[in-house]
C-alpha cells in the first residue's frame, strides 16, 4: 500500500533530476520516512498515491505569524527545526514560518513530521484563494500537502502543530514532484 486508499501493485520509476546525472541510489519504502537527502525529488506518474486531502482554512490563523522570510528552504531540501510557543497561530498553536519560491505550472510536495508531536501543515500565498491545509495525510500523524503552482512566487508554509501544547522538533522537506 503507497498511500491512504492505494492498494494493488505499484510502479516505482526512478530517474535523474537533471539530464546526463547518473549514479547509484536508494530507494526506500516506509511509514516513517528517512531523511531527504538534499537535492531530494520525487517523480511520480499523476498524483495517486499521494495521500493528499489538504482544505482550506480561514487566513485568519495565519495572521499573527510572520511572513517567514527569515527561514527560507529551497526545492528538494529538508530542514529540521524545533517548534515552541514563541511564535503561534491565532488559537494558540505553535507554529513556524517559511518560504520557498515555486514555478508556475510545477507540482509541489511539501511533508511535516514530528515523533513528538501531531504536526498541521499549512501553505499560502500567490495563486491561492485561501490557505491550504493537512492534518494528517502522510499517515502516522503527519501531515503532506501536494500543490501545483498557478503562478511562480513565493508561499509561505506554515509548520504547526494540533494543540496548544505542543513542542519539539520536527522535519521540513519541499520536493518537486515530475509528472
Amino acid at each position: 500500500q503507497i498511500g491512504p486508499g492505494v492498494d494493488g501493485d505499484v510502479t516505482l520509476l526512478v530517474g535523474a533530476y537533471y539530464d546526463g546525472a547518473s549514479g547509484s541510489f536508494t530507494l526506500r519504502a516506509s511509514t516513517n520516512p528517512p531523511t531527504l537527502a538534499a537535492g531530494g525529488c520525487v517523480t511520480a506518474s499523476g498524483r495517486a498515491g499521494l495521500g493528499a486531502t489538504q482544505t482550506s482554512a480561514d487566513a485568519s490563523l495565519l495572521s499573527g505569524l510572520g511572513s517567514g522570510a527569515d527561514r527560507p528552504i529551497d526545492v528538494g531540501t529538508e530542514v529540521s527545526a524545533d517548534i515552541d510557543a514563541i511564535e503561534s497561530l491565532s488559537g494558540g498553536q505553535p507554529a513556524q514560518a517559511w518560504t520557498v519560491d515555486v514555478v508556475a505550472g510545477q507540482t509541489y510536495g511539501i511533508e511535516l513530521i514530528s515523533d513528538v508531536f501531531d504536526p498541521v501543515l499549512y501553505l499560502d500565498g500567490p495563486g491561492l484563494s485561501g490557505v491550504l491545509t493537512d492534518d494528517d495525510s502522510l499517515g502516522n500523524g503527519d501531515s503532506r500537502i501536494v500543490y501545483q503552482a498557478g503562478l511562480s512566487g513565493t508561499m509561505r508554509i506554515t509548520a504547526s502543530a494540533y494543540t496548544t501544547d505542543a513542542t519539539g522538533s520536527y522535519r521540513l522537506r519541499v520536493f518537486r514532484i515530475v509528472e
